[in-house]
């Protein structure tokens, strides 16, 4: 796969902003891969702000021209239009840079800043927490805020597990948001930093929902 990388981005234009580096194809305007660039750069500092450590100095973002194209080079899920596997891929269809796209991004660079500081970070975690990030849409379910306990949110990586169905998956998705959300009404987003400086303190990710107050 390394190599093949290597071939897709000999074709590819190179942008570089501040230490993000779009990958694009030729035929898209410079203009829409440099506003591409400074929207991930002003997300992933705002991300480090968020999680109260050093903003990630470097990253690819590699925009595909087609879902296809996204396919084969991430193995990504069938339901995803986005994806961070040490790169962060998108989708970009057309010239201009969309709404849905762009929070697609920005969900994406939690992913990645969240990586940077704490590559250990359990699934619940990243992927609750770049929901709220991203500012995607959520009902909290009618049991409300205060349901999930810590083997809830334990059990919640399991589900996100590769190999898991759209469904599966899914459930796991709004469990995660919604373990996010509890912490975020109990203790602030301040709890977001205590998260990952218990990590890098050498906290188990298993231990983080008690760690952090779960019942």
């Amino acid at each position: 796969r390394a190599e093949a990388v290597q071939r897709a981005s000999a074709a590819l234009r190179h942008t570089a902003i501040d230490g993000v580096v779009v990958w694009t194809p030729p035929s898209l305007p410079e203009d829409t891969a440099v506003q591409l660039a400074r929207a991930v750069r002003a997300d992933l500092d705002e991300a480090a702000s968020l999680l109260r450590g050093p903003s990630r100095p470097h990253l690819v973002v590699w925009a595909h021209a087609t879902l296809d194209d996204f396919r084969v080079s991430t193995c990504g899920t069938s339901w995803s239009q986005a994806f961070y596997d040490g790169v962060l891929h998108v989708v970009l269809v057309g010239d201009t840079l969309d709404d849905t796209l762009l929070r697609s991004a920005r969900h994406e660079s939690l992913h990645a800043q969240l990586g940077y500081l704490s590559p250990l970070a359990p699934r619940w975690l990243h992927e609750g927490l770049a929901q709220r990030f991203a500012r995607e849409p959520f009902e909290a379910p009618a049991a409300g805020l205060g349901a999930l306990g810590s083997a809830d949110v334990r059990a919640i990586d399991q589900d996100l597990g590769l190999g898991n169905d759209g469904p599966t998956a899914g459930a796991a998705y709004v469990r995660a948001r919604l373990a996010v959300e509890q912490l975020a009404a109990r203790a602030g987003d301040g709890v977001f930093a205590e998260a990952v400086a218990l990590l890098r303190a050498g906290a188990p990710a298993s231990s983080l929902p008690d760690r952090l107050g779960f019942t």
